[in-house]
């Protein structure tokens, strides 16, 4: 699993949902029982976007009845993500948001399918992926002010005085 660097507040705030960059995998099951595995490239507190091999995702897919209308019901997802010195499993329900081709990407990559969260397994679990979020979006050093609600630090300005006569 790799994560790229903290996001900024200020990058977290030009979306409604914030995206942590991150590289792990994650097994999608259908209603159906048929499990497929891809690799998330994204997440955020409202949904995340999978790579999949075409093939992946026409198994995940069924054929559409009408153009824009999946036909897929709530999909089970389930990763790991870290949460300080552990590795926590979240499990969740979601939708499927929207399907696209990437060109140039590699045979297991070739489809971007993006994810949107409708129901995680408990409140605990919610508690906890909220908490990776948060982390992965305040640098390390406001972390601790951020969870106790205390203000981010403002910087001193050193202007020089001038006295007006």
């Amino acid at each position: 699993m790799v994560i790229q660097k903290r996001a900024s507040l200020a990058d977290a705030e030009r979306r409604q949902f914030p995206r942590v960059a991150i590289s792990m995998p994650v097994k999608l099951t259908r209603s159906k029982g048929q499990a497929i595995t891809g690799l998330m490239q994204n997440v955020s507190p409202g949904g995340m976007q999978v790579r999949l091999s075409a093939r992946s995702a026409a198994a995940l897919l069924p054929k559409r009845k009408k153009s824009g209308d999946s036909g897929l019901g709530p999909v089970h997802a389930q990763f790991l993500v870290p949460l300080r010195q552990e590795r926590v499993a979240i499990a969740v329900n979601c939708l499927v948001a929207h399907v696209s081709p990437v060109k140039g990407a590699p045979a297991e990559a070739q489809i971007a399918m993006g994810f949107r969260f409708k129901r995680f397994k408990d409140t605990r679990t919610l508690r906890r992926f909220v908490l990776f979020i948060e982390e992965q979006l305040v640098p390390m050093e406001d972390y601790e002010l951020y969870l106790h609600g205390g203000a981010l630090p403002r910087q001193k300005h050193n202007r020089k005085r001038t006295r007006s006569r």
